[in-house]
């Protein structure tokens, strides 16, 4: 084998071209099958509705404000997140970097039980899942 950097490129491309024809060979002849259009059907089909239904389970949770669940199969819980956005003009300096300092906004606001001036928060909610 040589060691000319063209000559490696180029063994490689074919090498990956040749990869990318054997897959496309692999999905036409899959795609001739009846049981395999079958599955990709079912397949989408199963992802959509276990997306609406992680998204209702959320929507549930926070509506009724269940923290979290429990069960044999994992668990699932509501994490809350703080964001915090600040005013770069009016916050005091020693909470700016290129950007505002979160984390010593977050610091002072747990340590002082306020904002510093400029900050206003917000929460985020979101599903934490721990599928065993």
């Amino acid at each position: 084998m040589s060691d000319k950097p063209e000559e490696i490129i180029q063994s490689e491309v074919s090498d990956v071209l040749a990869l990318q024809k054997t897959v496309e060979e692999m999905e036409q002849e899959l795609s001739k099958n009846e049981v395999f259009q079958t599955f990709l059907t079912k397949q989408k089909e199963a992802q959509a509705q276990i997306s609406a239904t992680w998204k209702k389970v959320e929507e549930q949770m926070i509506e009724h404000n269940v923290k979290s669940i429990k069960g044999d199969w994992g668990s699932i819980t509501i994490a809350e997140r703080t964001n915090y956005k600040a005013d770069l003009d009016e916050l005091p300096a020693k909470f700016i970097k290129k950007v505002a300092d979160t984390t010593k906004i977050g610091t002072y606001h747990k340590l002082e039980g306020k904002l510093p001036k400029g900050v206003e928060t917000s929460t985020t909610k979101y599903l934490t899942k721990r599928i065993k």
